[in-house]
């Protein structure tokens, strides 16, 4: 199914909470992060060498970065977003639909209910906040044979 191997750290809405992103990362060690929106630039004052992508949510007011974007993880495209635009904390219809054009097998966001679930052959997976409230995060573990995903937090 997949043609590569990768383990993806996603965060959302950090708030400030710099540590928790530090031990989040020191805990999983991925390959590749993305910062879904909510104070985004908590993520430059941590120090890493890992590849970082972001998108802007409704705080990140003076951030140059994307509300929505997509990139190729090897030949599997994934969209990301904080998913405000696409009203995902009502229904996902839009987020479906933006992602069935761009032809995303992943879909990354925040805003809403956090989880994981499958639709229409598209893997959505909303990491939940890493803020000092909630300190929850997701990894998404990519195999050639299969996609996991679960949810963690960092103990304080």
């Amino acid at each position: 199914m997949y043609n590569f191997d990768m383990r993806i750290l996603l965060l959302s809405n950090s708030n400030g909470a710099t540590l928790n992103i530090q031990r989040a990362i020191e805990k999983t060690s991925p390959d590749i992060i993305f910062h879904l929106g909510g104070n985004v630039n908590d993520i430059a004052s941590v120090r890493t060498d890992i590849p970082v992508y972001i998108t802007k949510g409704p705080h990140d007011l003076f951030v140059n970065a994307p509300k929505v974007a997509k990139i190729l993880l090897d030949k599997t495209i994934a969209v990301y977003t904080y998913g405000k635009i696409f009203d995902t904390d009502k229904q996902l219809t839009k987020l479906t639909n933006f992602a069935k054009n761009e032809k995303a097998k992943l879909v990354f966001y925040a805003y809403g209910p956090s989880g994981y679930f499958e639709r229409q052959g598209i893997v959505f997976v909303n990491p939940g906040k890493i803020n000092k409230k909630e300190n929850r995060y997701a990894i998404v573990d990519i195999t050639k044979n299969k996609i996991t995903v679960f949810h963690d937090s960092v103990a304080y």
